[in-house]
């Protein structure tokens, strides 16, 4: 071979090393301004399923930010609340997949957690927690080890398609002056307690409160088995004002024999309770029993109750039990409740959300779904609604069993008062022979059967709720608040 001949191949050799290059590179820059491509181009053995949820692609730069796509499996509808990467929490909105399908979710500040920091294009095997909540609002979590991509940097051109975290809350800091323009910040279950020092205070809180491990057994509030000490009496009301914040307070324990039980035992009328959540409750009390108020004669808005509510009190002495409010004549809008609530032998006047609204009450875009048990008058939404009280653009899809002489009804068991665009929507029947059928005592929605309101959000009696600012439409599911 002569030399000219020799370096030619050499030179053929040298373009194609170069041409190979420049398209490395072409393809690397393409991949890393795009999500898509970048998630596509992992390796599908990196993949991994846990429960209900599968981990199919997963980034991460340098900066810590990434990307991971998330499958749903489990043959209902769930949501996917919290992703935790090492010691790290994404936090998102209630972010709805339908069994079979797939979405992408942005990982913001990782850090450490999971180090791709000088690793770009090797990979990282770090421990990763999804946590899930169900269409019936059932939390659970599910946890794996999955390979990572380490790329160069994430970025999104089309962060429309990519659900987005929630901004972290600025930390809780305790303080302020119990002023209006400077309310008491509440961080912890101690200091919810602390409220019943201030009657009259106005406080905030400032972060998602458990009160599970405090008010049970060893619990600073564990108070030999009775539990947490409902904020106010008859005698010493609460006259305050709480602002939960859109936070919520969890776990709560409560198992008293007294009356006015509850988160607030007794809130007077110039009370304003807004934007909070009694998240998982156990309530016992005598009379006048709900897991956010026994009693209220005051303002209660934009808030919610999970959980279990128990009357103890029996014979001929009403109950006044609801899952939200036991016996309620203040003004209520935009709450919700999902909760079982029952009450002791020849109890009655129980409710899905109140027990009883005496005269002078008002509740307007209201429901609950769960069960409300006793012996009379127990209705899906409230077990009696007085003359002079009032529900408006309400619904309730409760069970309540119906037995002889129970006095039962699918939204209220007696209506004294009045009932507007309110309904019951269940897949239940509700007519008692005692009570007379033409009075409107149970409404049944034409529009038929279980879930169908939630889903037709423009019908009644959602049509005048406000999605845009108060209630978020989930998709074959009741709505929540925002």
């Amino acid at each position: 071979m002569s030399h000219a001949q020799g370096t030619i191949e050499y030179l053929v050799i040298i373009a194609v090393v170069v041409v190979m290059g420049l398209i490395v590179v072409s393809m690397a820059v393409s991949t890393l301004n795009n999500p898509s491509q970048q998630l596509s181009s992992a390796s599908a053995s990196i993949g991994s399923t846990i429960g209900p949820i599968s981990i199919t692609e997963s980034v991460l730069d340098e900066n810590g930010d990434g990307l991971i796509r998330l499958g749903n499996n489990s043959g209902e509808t769930i949501s996917v609340t919290k992703v935790r990467i090492g010691e790290s929490d994404v936090n998102y909105p209630d972010s709805t997949l339908v069994s079979g399908s797939e979405a992408v979710f942005s990982l913001d500040n990782i850090g450490s957690a999971c180090s791709c920091s000088g690793a770009s294009e090797a990979r990282q095997t770090c421990t990763v927690i999804v946590y899930t909540k169900s269409e019936y609002g059932l939390t659970d979590h599910y946890s794996t080890t999955t390979t990572i991509d380490c790329v160069q940097n994430v970025q999104s051109s089309n962060p429309a398609q990519v659900i987005q975290p929630i901004l972290s809350d600025p930390p809780c800091v305790p303080g302020g002056t119990g002023t209006l323009a400077d309310p008491l910040e509440i961080c912890d279950c101690n200091s919810v307690q602390n409220i019943e020092l201030r009657l009259d205070g106005n406080y905030f809180v400032g972060q998602d409160i458990d009160c599970n491990s405090a008010t049970r057994l060893g619990g600073i509030l564990w108070n030999g088995g009775l539990g947490f000490k409902p904020i106010g009496n008859d005698v010493n009301k609460f006259t305050g004002s709480l602002n939960g914040g859109g936070h919520k307070v969890s776990g709560l324990y409560i198992n008293r024999t007294t009356d006015y039980v509850g988160l607030i035992g007794y809130a007077g009328p110039s009370s304003i309770i807004t934007r909070i959540g009694v998240y998982d409750a156990n309530v016992t009390g005598h009379s006048q029993v709900g897991a956010l108020a026994g009693f209220s004669s005051g303002q209660i808005s934009r808030s919610y109750s999970t959980g279990t509510v128990y009357g103890k009190s029996t014979g001929t002495n009403p109950n006044h039990t609801g899952g939200l409010v036991g016996l309620f004549s203040g003004t209520l809008s935009d709450c919700y409740v999902w909760s079982a609530v029952s009450a002791g032998s020849g109890s009655y006047y129980v409710g899905g959300m109140m027990g009883t609204i005496s005269s002078g009450g008002t509740v307007n875009r209201a429901y609950s779904i769960g069960s409300a048990s006793a012996n009379w008058y127990m209705g899906g939404l409230a077990g009696v609604v007085q003359n002079g009280a009032t529900i408006s653009n309400s619904f309730s899809d409760n069970v309540v069993p119906v037995t002889s002489g129970s006095y039962a009804g699918g939204l209220v068991s007696n209506a004294e008062g009045t009932l507007v665009n309110s309904y019951y929507v269940g897949k239940y029947n509700f007519r008692d022979t005692q009570l007379n059928s033409t009075e409107p005592f149970f409404p049944k929605s034409g529009l038929g059967g279980d879930y169908n309101i939630p889903m037709q959000h423009n019908a009644a009696p959602a049509n005048d709720w406000d999605f845009s600012n108060i209630w978020q439409k989930r998709d074959n599911n009741y709505p929540v608040l925002k």
